[in-house]
């Protein structure tokens, strides 16, 4: 029993009866009508082959049945005396009202019997019978034909296969009783279809519920196609009177199909002048692709495309330009990815032959990271396996750093237990060389971290201060002074070295060692031997300097309290705001995910300024109606950020790329009109400008990730430049 269809509604069907004998008919066959309902024997030779009776049945045109299964085609072909028709004498067996043939005709059975081998035909009956649901009306209603038709060409004398005809029969019987019942209930849902359908069809207003009324429809020819005699008959009667309003609700859907596509060749129309991103322009258009699918067949179905297309092909054409050079742009990041690998995979086997200093692996790995994130975005379908290469990469790189921190801590354990022996050494002067080759061994062991490479370097000096503090005269006296002093130095070197490699954080925490350590080198140098030591002093001054500038660039207590801040509020608005403007998921959905109750709890940042912007990024979030209105609040976000970047780079004289040149002009100018006739800008002030810009660009938003990397890339080398000035 159906009350919902299985198949799709055609645009010209009509209410048809099958022939009652239900043979399966394939789909999509051009059927013709009647209005008279027709017996499973009147017009069907149920000896023929299945695929042969199919034109003798109708349905509704447009609405597809089953095709006959295996078993029925089989049963099909092992048709028998197709020039036979059948007794009047023979007996029904059908129990829900199937009209049986009652005329007399003529059997030739002898001929049959001699030619059918009945033993095989009621076995393939019984596999038939056995896999037929009692829902399946056709398929038991041509099971009982080739039943009756054996039965009349059955031999007389043969007792084992009457008795299995008669088995056959029983089964047959049972399922067709239960048939019965359940065409019964279906006609029970067809009455109930009916009164829907009639409600529905006399409202006022229908236009929206056409699709509920053809669906129900449908349904209705379902369930007469499912049915057999005197349930056959009632089912039409009750859909009958249907057949003219559902054709008229057929073509008014067309109607209303059409328009709605006129709607959608307007709004392709209008795509040329609307003011989108590419990517926005694209996927509208995919939009509307998908709308017009979903309306289906109109009037006027394919001049209606024509124009569509056309219409969808101008708007698209834009596009093309942009996608393909963001193709090629794509292309070219790939091969910059792929040659870092190969680079990457070089250094990797020579630092197999020969193991490399620690400053230069760190420097290495800090490159690495700048150049992949530089070099995107890349197509996605070609990135995992090449990502998967990059990261196995640096892991590989990181365990070879992590193996140099190992072995050189080792090897300075080692020194310092070899220093601690010569403490007691009876001859001074051996002691205090070999004390001297082990200090020229630690210079080469390398660093470790900075925490652990500090406690290694006091035991080791300790040992070493021991050794050149034994000798009693006065020149050695003064020699194991000279000494003390080199190592004071050399220690001092190293330790600003190990500085150099740290990284920001650990730089930021090692301040006040920085500044022990440039005491104690002061204190470490006598003036009388200053010329002597100049190498070193300029070792010195240059490791200073470029730690003095890494120190200029990084952020005070103050402004760390600050940056924390910023990033909270940051972390809980990036991942919206890129699901927003990404536009791959439903935009109320993106929007819901905002934690506005955790938003409301974080601290601010006390700067009106920057706690304005990072509001008014929450406020577009929960407040955009749509994407294209959130679109405009990037634009108008990197619109800001690439002003703010423009300026940083006239402070710090850096050169703009070459689409941002008129802006720069424009601002040059209004500085110059209105900063006419006052100084220019100290140091001071420029690096104030630079720290204040930076905080700025990190809470302006929402902008798209691919626009917010340049921009923040070029904010930080004009941010650096300025501070080296």
């Amino acid at each position: 029993m159906s009350s919902k269809p299985s198949n799709s509604d055609s645009s010209s069907s009509q209410l048809t009866e099958p022939n009652a004998a239900a043979e399966p008919t394939t789909a999509k066959q051009p059927l013709p009508e009647t209005d008279v309902p027709q017996s499973s024997t009147d017009t069907t030779n149920p000896d023929a082959p299945l695929t042969a009776q199919a034109h003798l049945r109708t349905a509704p045109a447009g609405d597809p049945v089953p095709a006959p299964d295996q078993n029925s085609e089989n049963l099909a072909k092992k048709s028998v005396g197709d020039n036979v028709q059948e007794s009047a004498a023979t007996a029904p067996l059908s129990v829900s009202g199937r009209n049986e043939s009652t005329s007399e005709q003529t059997i030739n059975s002898t001929d049959d019997s001699d030619t059918l081998n009945f033993p095989e035909e009621l076995n393939t009956l019984m596999h038939e019978l056995s896999a037929i649901n009692i829902d399946q009306t056709t398929r038991l209603v041509t099971v009982e034909n080739r039943l009756n038709r054996l039965r009349k060409l059955l031999p007389p004398d043969s007792l084992q296969l009457t008795e299995t005809l008669a088995a056959l029969t029983a089964s047959l019987q049972t399922k067709l009783t239960q048939n019965a019942g359940y065409q019964l209930e279906m006609e029970s849902a067809t009455k109930n279809l009916v009164s829907k359908l009639n409600a529905l069809i006399s409202a006022e207003k229908i236009d929206s519920q056409i699709s509920t009324v053809l669906e129900d429809w449908r349904s209705i020819q379902s369930n007469l196609n499912n049915s057999s005699g005197e349930v056959r008959a009632r089912i039409k009667e009750m859909a009958n009177p249907f057949k003219e309003k559902i054709q008229a609700l057929r073509e008014q859907a067309l109607a209303l199909a059409a328009e709605k596509k006129k709607s959608l060749i307007q709004q392709m129309e209008t795509l040329n002048q609307a003011d989108l991103t590419m990517r926005d322009r694209a996927k509208t258009i995919s939009k509307l692709h998908q709308q017009w699918k979903g309306l289906g067949r109109s009037s006027l179905n394919e001049e209606l495309w024509q124009q569509f297309k056309t219409a969808s092909d101008q708007a698209y054409e834009p596009c093309k330009a942009n996608f393909n050079a963001r193709k090629r742009e794509m292309a070219t990041n790939l091969q910059t990815r792929k040659a870092l690998c190969e680079s990457l995979e070089k250094s990797i086997a020579t630092f197999t032959e020969s193991p490399p200093d620690i400053a230069a692996l760190n420097k290495l790995l800090r490159e690495a990271d700048a150049e992949w994130k530089k070099s995107a975005p890349v197509e996605q379908s070609k990135i995992k396996s090449l990502q998967k290469r990059y990261y196995g990469l640096l892991e590989a790189l990181r365990k070879i750093r992590k193996k140099l921190n190992r072995d050189s801590v080792a090897t300075k354990a080692s020194l310092i237990s070899q220093a601690q022996e010569l403490i007691d050494f009876e001859d001074k002067r051996e002691a205090m060389a070999q004390a001297k080759a082990l200090q020229q061994e630690w210079r080469t062991a390398g660093p470790s971290s900075y925490k652990e490479d500090k406690q290694l370097w006091e035991q080791f000096r300790e040992a070493c201060d021991k050794i050149f503090a034994k000798p009693d005269s006065s020149k050695p006296r003064q020699r194991a002074a000279t000494n003390v002093a080199d190592q004071e130095i050399q220690k001092t070197l190293d330790a600003m070295q190990t500085f150099n490699a740290l990284s920001d954080e650990e730089l930021l925490a090692a301040r006040g060692d920085f500044n022990a350590t440039v005491r104690a080198f002061t204190g470490a140098l006598d003036h009388r031997t200053k010329k002597q030591r100049s190498r070193l002093i300029d070792q010195f001054n240059n490791l200073k300097r470029n730690l003095d500038f890494r120190f200029r660039a990084l952020p005070d207590k103050k402004s760390q309290i600050l940056l924390a801040r910023i990033r909270a509020h940051t972390q809980l608005l990036d991942k919206v705001e890129r699901q927003l403007l990404t536009g791959a998921e439903d935009f109320y959905e993106v929007k819901a995910r905002f934690e506005a109750e955790a938003w409301q709890k974080l601290d601010p940042t006390d700067d009106p300024e920057l706690d304005s912007l990072l509001q008014g990024r929450a406020t577009d979030v929960l407040s955009a109606n749509d994407a294209l209105e959130y679109q405009k609040c990037a634009t108008a976000a990197e619109s800001r950020l690439r002003e703010l970047c423009i300026l940083l780079e006239i402070r710090a004289g850096a050169d703009s790329p070459e689409s941002d040149r008129a802006q720069r002009m424009s601002l040059q100018l209004a500085k110059l009109q209105s900063g006419f006739g006052q100084n220019k800008s100290s140091q001071s002030e420029n690096v104030q400008f630079a720290h204040r810009s930076r905080l700025l660009s990190l809470c302006l938003g929402p902008i798209e990730p691919q626009a917010l990397a340049s921009l923040q890339e070029r904010l930080n080398e004009s941010f650096l430049r300025l501070l080296r000035c």
